[in-house]
Parts: C-alpha cells; sequence; structure tokens
C-alpha cells in the first residue's frame, strides 16, 4: 500500500506547474486527486503532463534517471519539441505521449512516497 498524497491545484502552484495544466487539474479535480497509479492514467487521458509532474515530484535527475533507463529519453525530447513547436494544441499532444510514461512515473512516484512517509516517521521518533 502506498502512503496517502493528496495533489491539489495549489500543490501544483507550489511545484510551479504552467497555468493551463493549472486550471484544467482545477477543473477536473476540484477537491484534488489521490496520488496513485489509477489516477496517474486518468490524468494522462485527459492530457495532464504527468511526465513533467513526476520530474517536479521528485527529484528531476533521479526521474531523468529512469526515464533514460526505461528507454524513453528520446521520445521525451520528442514530446517537448512538439510542445514548443505547436504549443497550440498541447492538451491533444500531452493526451499522445502522457500515457507512455505511467509506468516511470508511477515507480518514481512511488518510490518518492515511500522515502517521504519513512522520514515522517523517523522525524516522529
Amino acid at each position: 500500500m502506498t502512503p496517502n498524497f493528496i495533489v491539489t491545484s495549489a500543490f501544483l502552484e507550489s511545484i510551479d506547474a504552467c497555468h493551463p495544466q493549472r486550471i484544467l487539474f482545477g477543473e477536473l479535480y476540484p477537491e484534488g486527486l489521490a496520488l496513485n497509479r489509477e489516477n496517474l492514467v486518468r490524468a494522462a487521458e485527459e492530457g495532464l503532463d504527468i511526465d513533467w509532474f513526476a520530474e517536479g515530484f521528485v527529484e528531476p535527475d533521479k526521474y531523468y534517471d529512469r526515464v533514460d533507463k526505461d528507454g524513453l529519453m528520446e521520445i521525451r525530447v520528442k514530446w517537448g519539441g512538439e510542445l514548443c513547436n505547436h504549443h497550440e494544441n498541447w492538451l491533444e499532444i500531452n493526451k499522445q505521449y502522457a500515457p507512455l510514461f505511467i509506468d516511470v512515473a508511477w515507480e518514481t512516484i512511488k518510490e518518492e512516497l515511500y522515502l517521504r512517509e519513512i522520514r515522517e516517521r523517523i522525524s516522529d521518533i
């Protein structure tokens, strides 16, 4: 079982999510969204950038290492290029690419959630 963590619009703002992503998230999930694999799938299908979220939730280098290990770095670069060149279509572009990153994002996030829980338990001692 993974520790509970609720993603909110305020949390997204605290990790510098872009304005359109915060607006979309707030419209879709006004009460927030529990952070789990199933909800990452839902968010990706709605066009939320879970790759960027994972990068912001954990230390970026840790995430990049896992993306590279899973052979997704080239796809990630292509995704970024399409977003830069066709920014007006960001929602459709994210819907196309985000699902490819669910496993790598979830495994990295899950590990971070466990580490945070351990740190919290230790600090209570």
